[in-house]
């Protein structure tokens, strides 16, 4: 988790009002390795370990294998989030999180949250945050420049919308039946369609 991301982090229980503090035992550069984010609303502690944080006691399953992705799939989201402008936090939903560290490696001054509690190979430009009980996003409001999720994602459209800054975009790939920003009665426009 790269220490500028804890700005972005918002207390999973309290809301998107309280952010957490950081404290850490290890970092390499300005990613911490080990530590810990607290609430100092309702002082749950949410543990730091290599370099992915567990809310609420989440932790990984070491038998989950992420599905195979193609590497096309970067490159249309990075296309549908338009053109970079100077760093960005980008937020990748949790059923692929290969498609992270691909979208790190077509934007190169991007920080990439990977929402997954799958194992992934390292990228020193994607953090790790393994999902917490519940369906709100552990992010601050308006903070995101872009989201990409999956059609049959367990991210809210309205969630994701939440954390976005104004003219950030959300790209839904191969969305599900019934699927639809206009139906989800959001701040939202659709730009494009497939």
């Amino acid at each position: 988790m790269r220490l500028e991301l804890t700005e972005v982090l918002a207390c999973p229980r309290c809301g998107t009002e309280h952010g957490l503090i950081a404290l850490i035992d290890q970092m390499d550069g300005r990613r911490i390795v080990t530590g810990r984010l607290d609430c100092p609303n309702c002082e749950d502690r949410h543990p730091i370990r290599d370099a992915t944080v567990h809310l609420l006691g989440s932790a990984p399953d070491p038998a989950a294998q992420p599905a195979q992705t193609p590497t096309d799939l970067a490159s249309i989201s990075t296309a549908l989030l338009g053109p970079p402008a100077g760093p960005e936090v980008l937020l990748v939903g949790p059923e692929d999180p290969s498609i992270a560290r691909e979208l790190a490696e077509l934007r190169p001054e991007a920080w990439v949250i990977s929402y997954s509690a799958l194992t992934q190979e390292a990228h020193d430009r994607v953090h790790r945050m393994a999902p917490g009980s519940g369906s709100a996003l552990a992010l601050r409001s308006g903070r995101v420049h872009g989201v990409v999720l999956s059609g049959d994602s367990s991210i809210d459209i309205a969630e994701a919308a939440r954390v976005l800054m104004t003219g950030g975009r959300l790209v839904i790939l191969a969305p599900g039946p019934g699927v639809s920003v206009a139906s989800a009665t959001l701040p939202l426009r659709e730009l494009a369609s497939d």
